[in-house]
């Protein structure tokens, strides 16, 4: 008797499995995994893990770590250009110097 059940609007390559049956049909829970489905498995009627294919795993692992690594190619740019030769002197000048230099304009106080 086949127990493997369809979530109800979940895509065609997800079957749910209980944590049992996972534990005692690991054999078959492997193979469909293999062959590309996903398996939900489930506790005491709750979602508790996702086994699913390498490939797709890996997918996942490479989408995710690709804004990150845009993050950090940004970061070591801007850095970067704040060793440059006379970017500190650049910062130390802005920050000793008053409103007027840096073209701020501080509106006048209400009393």
């Amino acid at each position: 008797m086949d127990r493997r059940k369809r979530s109800a609007g979940a895509p065609d390559d997800e079957i749910r499995f209980s944590s049992t049956e996972v534990q005692n049909r690991f054999g078959e829970v492997l193979r469909i995994v293999q062959e590309g489905t996903r398996v939900v498995v489930e506790r005491r009627g709750r979602q508790e893990a996702v086994i699913l294919p390498v490939a797709e795993y890996r997918d996942l692992e490479r989408k995710a770590r690709s804004p990150l690594l845009e993050l950090e190619r940004r970061f070591d740019s801007m850095v970067a250009r704040m060793s440059e030769d006379g970017a500190l002197q650049a910062l130390d000048r802005a920050l000793d110097s008053g409103p007027e230099a840096l073209s701020i304009r501080i509106p006048p106080a209400h009393d």
